[in-house]
């Protein structure tokens, strides 16, 4: 058993790799995206999450505002 408030933490190809998540995972298919499906945005995490998140994240996405 893992205590009470231990942090745990896993790979993010856990996460987009999982059929139980993502149908077809393998696959491309952007669209997947474009669902108001809220447990897909959580599942969104190309930039890490935390205090080790991608320190580039606000930069690219002003890059793609203006694209």
């Amino acid at each position: 058993l893992i205590p009470p408030g231990t942090l745990v933490s896993m790979l993010l190809r856990d996460v987009l790799l999982d059929e139980g998540i993502f149908e077809q995972p393998t696959e491309f298919r952007p669209e997947r995206w474009l669902t108001k499906d809220k447990h897909h945005a959580r599942c969104f995490v190309p930039f890490g999450k935390g205090s080790r998140m991608c320190l580039g994240l606000h930069l690219v996405m002003a890059e793609l505002y203006l694209v």
